[in-house]
């Protein structure tokens, strides 16, 4: 009786930043899906998927009867065959070994970024990717609340998702991860997926869309996550920092980015009132140039009610200079 559990899946990857001596490896790298009724020793066989009329590479398992030294699982062009390109040993069965792999020559020389990890059955990829275009629609319809729980769901399935954008940051495409087979890429993903919603961020407030920038701030902290803006010394946003934050420091964290977004806004309030002033002055130099002192001087006044002093000297641009009555430090 056929079993109605998803067929399996393994991915063969080759670890970038270790460095490797043996020539060929290439040949067992892509994505292996399970031989419907094969098996070899009571275990199932895999066959890689081909890509562009590539060689066919089995991976199977030699129980304990064929010697100790036979023993685990085997890179071959057939299942049981006297040809193999690499050899791990086990006497667990499935899933095979991630690491340990050997060319199966003398000496057994090692290849020590080769992985072997599960993958998503076709099933698991066709749900994923049902929920990741569910999630993308949801964004389009600037539904992000939706969004996010998506995101949060796929994350609790032990999907890692990240977003790509054209460099005018236009949205292109989604993404995702397996948690199973991303193994030790699994934190870059997630720190691609962190700069990707940093990036999000900084698009907004630059739309003025403060809400969805705030929201995202703090899914980032729900996350873990603390941001920093930097700012220019004419005040504007200038870069976007983030690390991981300890619980025991959120709280102080917390308080400080209170503080800050208080600064932020006073500062911005201080700038308004400042072109404000700037523009009252030039209203009042156009009345003293046409001669109706009557109007200069209720500007004059309006200023002087918002704590405003006009300085006899003149700027560079010939208009009237002016200062706080008390100057703040």
């Amino acid at each position: 009786m056929a079993s109605s559990q998803p067929s399996r899946a393994l991915v063969v990857t080759r670890e970038a930043q270790v460095e490797e001596q043996i020539i060929g490896l290439e040949v067992l790298l892509g994505r292996y899906e399970q031989s419907a009724g094969l098996q070899h020793d009571g275990q199932p066989v895999f066959v890689k998927v081909q890509e562009n009329k590539s060689r066919t590479v089995y991976l199977y398992y030699c129980g304990p009867s064929h010697g100790k030294d036979s023993e685990g699982w085997w890179f071959g062009d057939e299942v049981g065959g006297t040809k193999a390109w690499s050899h791990a040993w086990s006497n667990q069965g499935f899933p095979p070994p991630t690491s340990d792999w050997v060319v199966p020559v003398e000496g057994s020389p090692p290849l020590p970024s080769l992985r072997v990890k599960e993958a998503a059955s076709k099933e698991q990829e066709e749900e994923i990717q049902r929920l990741i275009d569910e999630r993308n629609a949801h964004r389009k319809a600037r539904e992000y609340t939706k969004a996010d729980k998506i995101r949060e769901l796929l994350k609790q399935k032990g999907v890692v998702i990240a977003d790509h954008k054209s460099e005018d940051g236009r949205f292109v495409s989604t993404t995702w991860e397996y948690e199973a087979t991303a193994g030790a890429s699994t934190a870059t993903s997630q720190e691609k997926s962190i700069e990707d919603l940093v990036e999000e961020r900084t698009q907004c407030r630059k739309r003025k869309d403060f809400a969805r920038a705030d929201q995202i701030r703090d899914s980032l902290r729900e996350q873990g996550v603390v941001l920093s803006d930097t700012r220019r010394p004419d005040g504007r946003h200038e870069s976007t920092t983030w690390k991981y934050q300890d619980k025991e420091q959120e709280g102080a964290e917390d308080e400080t980015a209170k503080k800050r977004r208080l600064e932020q806004a006073m500062e911005e309030q201080k700038r308004n009132l400042e072109k404000e002033i700037e523009e009252l002055v030039k209203q009042r130099d156009q009345h003293r140039r046409n001669r109706d002192y009557v109007k200069a001087d209720n500007v004059r006044d309006t200023l002087r009610k918002m704590g405003v002093v006009l300085l006899e000297g003149k700027k560079g641009d010939g208009s009237t200079s002016w200062r706080w009555v008390v100057e703040s430090k």
